[in-house]
């Protein structure tokens, strides 16, 4: 899973310590810049309001398509395939 920080909110209390991986069998990496997003990579966003534009930009900024959104109250998750 890789997280895509959208704004200055930081890997943070979501992701600290086991629980993360624990509960959903992943480990979490930070997307930074030039690394871009892979297929079969599983992209998470904090859900904000304006969540279609950030996926929209994400899927421009990778040149990948993000599918299969699902979404819990604060985050949303995507996969990542070939254009």
């Amino acid at each position: 899973m890789v997280f895509a920080p959208v704004s200055e909110t930081p890997l943070n209390q979501w992701f600290e310590g086991p629980l993360f991986e624990y509960y959903t069998g992943r480990k979490v990496v930070t997307a930074a810049p030039g690394t871009g997003l892979h297929v079969g990579d599983k992209v998470l966003v904090l859900r904000y309001k304006q969540r279609g534009d950030v996926v929209v930009a994400l899927a421009e900024w990778s040149h990948k398509a993000l599918l299969s959104e699902k979404c819990s109250t604060r985050l949303c998750a995507c996969d990542v395939l070939e254009r």
